[in-house]
């Protein structure tokens, strides 16, 4: 609605990746348009500003740390999920509507890299998600 009601949030995401399959499990987490999926599914209240990937390389495993910038517009987003009423009565608490945000945002990160990374049995071996914290 304002200007505080867009926040720009940090996400970052450690996965831990077997040598083996470390480039094609990077081509297809790279291949999957993250930036097009987070605005279809906030309805355009969010959007992608940057993505930065980062390696630490060991002998078996590799820790692949993603990190999203996602800038959400709070009030259009609460107001999507629920109603103007409690939209406009988000303003007063506006940390405990960032938190809430946060919170939906993490759940729903997790709960897109498990559903896609849980492709066969093996999976669990090569690629495992070990965090997503929202900051």
């Amino acid at each position: 609605m304002g200007k505080d009601s867009i926040k720009t949030f940090k996400c970052e995401i450690l996965l831990s990746v077997t040598n083996a399959v470390y480039e094609l499990v990077t081509n297809e987490i790279k291949k999957e348009n993250v930036a097009k999926t987070i605005s279809e599914y906030t309805d355009y209240n969010a959007k992608l500003i940057k993505e930065e990937w980062s390696c630490n390389a060991g002998i078996l495993y590799s820790y692949v740390t993603i990190t999203y910038y996602i800038e959400v517009d709070i009030y259009h987003l609460i107001k999507k999920e629920t109603n103007v009423v409690v939209s406009q009565l988000s303003k007063i608490f506006k940390n405990k509507r960032e938190k809430i945000v946060k919170e939906k945002i993490r759940d729903e990160i997790e709960k897109g890299f498990r559903s896609n990374l849980g492709g066969s049995i093996l999976t669990p071996l090569a690629v495992t998600l070990k965090s997503v914290v929202i900051s």
